[in-house]
């Protein structure tokens, strides 16, 4: 008898404490602010207003920082800060870009490139010297 009421008593013990065993830590009343990441950048890929985070769609975003200690001066150089950009040596006046593997060296006035830069909203399509130009004071690409 003497065995089963200690029994019991370690087993109730056990099923009080199991709640509280369960429960969270308490939230830290300090909120550290990572100030490193890329701030808020507004996409209208989708013909609607979105944040970078929330777009359904792969980005890369490089801040003006990054581009001035990398030593990126024009856009020919943003392969060194963006893996997934392929700008080849133009040849004979045609510079062509890929990105994630989708593009074309297209040398005829009839056809479009694939990937075309652009500048403040405007499309450059048939651009061949936007790559060599140089950046002046930007603060993201």
């Amino acid at each position: 008898m003497r065995n089963l009421l200690l029994v019991s008593t370690a087993i109730s013990t056990f099923a009080i404490a199991t709640p509280a065993i369960a429960q969270d830590a308490a939230p830290q009343s300090a909120e550290v602010l990572d100030d490193s990441g890329i701030g808020e950048i507004v996409v209208t890929a989708q013909r609607r207003t979105e944040s970078i985070q929330k777009a359904a769609i792969p980005i890369d975003a490089v801040k003006g920082d990054d581009l001035l200690q990398r030593g990126i001066g024009n856009a020919a150089d943003l392969t060194r800060a963006v893996p997934s950009l392929s700008i080849p040596a133009p040849g004979a006046g045609v510079a062509s870009v890929f990105i994630r593997g989708v593009g074309n060296i297209t040398t005829s006035s009839y056809n479009d490139p694939a990937v075309t830069p652009s500048y403040d909203g405007v499309v450059l399509g048939r651009s061949g010297g936007v790559f060599g130009a140089a950046f002046y004071d930007l603060q993201r690409v």
